[in-house]
């Protein structure tokens, strides 16, 4: 059980690093609740994301913004 228990904290420790370096922040939390908060939380901010990119896209209005040119 130690064993699985080290693997798990290390997964999660590197989605949170993946995470982290996409969001250009170095905060690196030792704590493998906060990591998964963190996680998660990330997950759903991109989950909320692509499913407002679907729905402009559904809908035929333009995810890019206009030029100002």
């Amino acid at each position: 059980k130690t064993l699985l228990l080290g693997r798990i904290k290390m997964a999660t420790h590197n989605l949170y690093q993946l995470v982290k370096s996409h969001q250009n922040q170095v905060d690196d939390v030792e704590d493998t609740t906060e990591q998964l908060t963190q996680i998660e939380q990330f997950v759903q901010d991109l989950n909320q994301i692509t499913t407002e990119i679907k729905k402009m896209e559904h809908s035929g209005t333009s995810v890019i913004p206009p030029s100002s040119s």
